[in-house]
């Protein structure tokens, strides 16, 4: 018996700069989330932790409300780290055409700087 396999045009690889307006605007819905949900002092009586009505804690103890602000805060300062380098980077990422070394160096960074964003936020997170 003959079966039909279903085939999928692969996608089109991103450009850098889609890539990062991508990765620019997926932290910036993280951070307009984590607004709404982590605001004030988290107590272990009125928390619960739900993502795609599956508990994400059974154990909403004084010891892991902790844990989860620290990483909430943590998380927030990267997205916005991100968002800064994402706003800054690609100006300087043209300076390797420079003919001055010293400013060529500064392009290159600043392109290895874009290129570890891009590496840590693979198309599937976007």
């Amino acid at each position: 018996m003959l079966q039909l396999q279903h085939q999928t045009t692969p996608k089109k690889p991103m450009t850098q700069q889609e890539h990062l307006k991508r990765i620019r605007a997926r932290c910036v819905e993280l951070l307009e989330i984590a607004e709404k949900r982590t605001a004030g002092l988290w107590d272990a009586a009125s928390c619960s932790l739900w993502s795609a009505n599956e508990c994400l804690c059974e154990d909403a103890s004084e010891d892991n409300l902790r844990f989860f602000a620290a990483c909430a805060g943590a998380a927030e300062a990267g997205w916005k780290a991100t968002i800064a380098a994402i706003d800054s980077l690609p100006g300087y990422a043209s300076f390797t055409e420079a003919d001055n070394p010293s400013v060529r160096l500064i392009g290159g960074c600043a392109q290895d700087g874009i290129n570890y964003i891009i590496a840590s936020w693979p198309a599937e997170l976007l």
